[in-house]
């Protein structure tokens, strides 16, 4: 249900020089609300327990459906690979490793938004077959 975009496209004008050399580029505008989930998600983020309300998780989900070449998949899981960070100042993606051992996450666990806000969630697939996501605050 995302939007293919160009990656000139100035709702991603911040992420140019993460850009580069993208083969195909997706966006959707969200919003993660302020609302209570209730239930919460907890890593270590640089060395600091974080707590984040469950509404503020992100997940990419790639199904057949969109294309029958792929295999179903969320990001990030050992199925879609290692998805880069894009935006680390808005958005926080678990280490991709199996287990959670320094509480950092693991592979299966959410990427959660750092706070609530209406953001354009960007999906790159770069040509070497590396993936990545963010959040861009709408302004």
């Amino acid at each position: 249900m995302m939007e293919a975009i160009a990656k000139n496209d100035d709702r991603v004008a911040t992420l140019k020089d993460d850009l580069k050399d993208v083969e195909y580029l997706y966006l959707k505008e969200i919003v993660l609300p302020t609302d209570l989930a209730g239930w919460d998600v907890t890593y270590t983020i640089d060395g600091t327990v974080t707590v984040l309300d469950g509404n503020l998780t992100v997940k990419v989900i790639r199904t057949t459906a969109a294309d029958s070449d792929a295999r179903d998949w969320w990001a990030q899981s050992p199925e879609s690979g290692k998805i880069t960070n894009l935006t680390p100042a808005t958005l926080y993606i678990p280490a991709f490793v199996e287990e959670n051992v320094d509480g950092a996450g693991g592979w299966n666990d959410n990427p959660v938004a750092l706070v609530a806000g209406t953001y354009y969630a960007v999906f790159a697939e770069y040509e070497d077959g590396s993936r990545a996501l963010g959040l861009v605050l709408v302004a």
